[in-house]
């Protein structure tokens, strides 16, 4: 899993931006009528990468320099980037951000090229702006491209951090296997038959006027919401993972002006 953050989100973190507090990107502006890209595999298009389903793949077909582009609201400010189920680790492929700004027409930088070490979940944040669109721009080295899920949208920076006692997802494996044994009682080994992550995100003391305007509207989705997030975004960037929730959140008003909430969730193994 890995947190990328762009040089200048860092330079204004001291004046604006908290980068130790847990962010949740579930909000998402990218549609199936806008995605495209330069190149794909018959039976994978691009269109794969606005459905929130990790087995749903876009394959690129090509080894060349490629763009994947996705057409947003120019109206709807975005903070963040989210991409899973994807071959950009094991493939070496290297990944640059770009965005049109709605009042020149013209691409720039949004962030420069980077390599990641796995193929775990990217969550990519930078400084919000508006746009007409944002790409992808993938060099490979030897392997064509895949990503299954990609998001972008504006995040929700949380005011509170997640308190002691909780499980990093990353750590919450839950698996289920087949065991042989011999007539004897020798163990012959097992067979995994499934794996995946959970844990839970509890957020304790929000104030109940931030929760109905930033909170809410996510807790409305309910069970099988999809997101991006880290919880320790300063000091375990390589913590952010890809999750949904897996029960309905329920938040329980402690107090005036108080709220906690727990969400159960779970995530891919990579």
């Amino acid at each position: 899993m890995a947190l990328i953050l762009s040089p200048s989100l860092v330079l204004s973190a001291a004046a604006d931006y908290d980068l130790t507090a847990p962010v949740l990107g579930w909000e998402n502006d990218i549609t199936v009528a806008g995605t495209s890209a330069d190149s794909s595999v018959d039976f994978y298009p691009a269109t794969n990468l606005a459905n929130p389903a990790t087995n749903l793949l876009w394959k690129s077909a090509s080894t060349d320099v490629q763009y994947v582009t996705f057409a947003i609201n120019e109206e709807e400010p975005i903070d963040y980037l989210g991409i899973a189920r994807h071959n950009l680790g094991s493939g070496g492929i290297i990944v640059e951000v770009e965005v049109q700004l709605f009042d020149s027409g013209e691409w720039s930088s949004l962030i420069d090229g980077f390599v990641v070490a796995n193929d775990a979940p990217i969550l990519v944040r930078f400084l919000e702006t508006t746009a007409n669109a944002v790409r992808l721009k993938l060099t490979p080295l030897a392997t064509p491209p895949e990503i299954a899920v990609a998001h972008v949208g504006h995040m929700m920076v949380m005011p509170v951090g997640i308190p002691f006692g909780h499980t990093p997802l990353i750590d919450g494996r839950s698996t289920r296997i087949t065991t042989g044994n011999s007539e004897a009682g020798d163990y012959l080994g097992s067979i995994m038959l499934s794996q995946k992550l959970n844990t839970q995100l509890a957020f304790q003391y929000l104030r109940d006027d931030w929760y109905r305007a930033n909170m809410r509207p996510f807790v409305k989705q309910g069970r099988g919401a999809t997101f991006f997030y880290s919880g320790f975004p300063d000091s375990h960037p390589e913590e952010a993972g890809y999750a949904w929730l897996t029960s309905d959140p329920r938040p329980t008003f402690i107090e005036a002006g108080w709220v906690n909430i727990t969400f159960e969730i779970g995530g891919i193994v990579e």
